[in-house]
């Protein structure tokens, strides 16, 4: 029998844990989550979410966002990589890839507490969080080139 109370989950439990919450529906309805083509080692998914009403897009649209997010060999002790699929002028986001910058976010900090509350749909959320915030107030959107090699999974 473990003491102390420190026991760690395998990644894979951990993701599979998710992966079955979000087939049953779970979370708040706002944030699509799913598998990239029934990825076996549960590194590579797909998340869609609407934009937020504070992004003001051409024709003042709804625009539904779809982000990649790679949960790699270190998830959930560390931030999942995250990479919008279309084209976004935010100041977290690199304007040549596509991908999150968690620097640059203000909502998006890895702790210890929030590792073990937060699976990916939070991780998107606190993403859709920042692109409310008042200095995200102009953007476009375009399709990004997919990076080489960036699905290759690396588990």
């Amino acid at each position: 029998m473990a003491q102390g109370g420190n026991i760690k989950v395998p990644r894979n439990f951990v993701l599979l844990n998710e992966l079955e919450d979000y087939e049953k529906g779970g979370g708040n309805g706002t944030i699509s989550v799913g598998l990239n083509d029934w990825d076996a080692s549960l590194t590579q998914w797909n998340v869609g979410f609407l934009a937020p009403q504070q992004m003001r897009f051409p024709g003042d649209e709804i625009v539904f966002l779809n982000m990649q997010i790679k949960a790699g060999p270190h998830y959930p002790d560390k931030l999942p990589e995250m990479r919008f699929i279309h084209k976004v002028n935010l100041p977290f986001v690199d304007s040549k890839t596509g991908l999150v910058k968690p620097d640059k976010c203000r909502n998006l900090k890895w702790t210890k507490q929030r590792q073990e509350k937060n699976g990916l749909q939070n991780v998107v959320q606190m993403i859709v969080d920042e692109c409310k915030m008042p200095k995200q107030n102009k953007h476009s959107l375009e399709k990004f080139p997919t990076p080489p090699g960036w699905w290759d999974p690396q588990v």
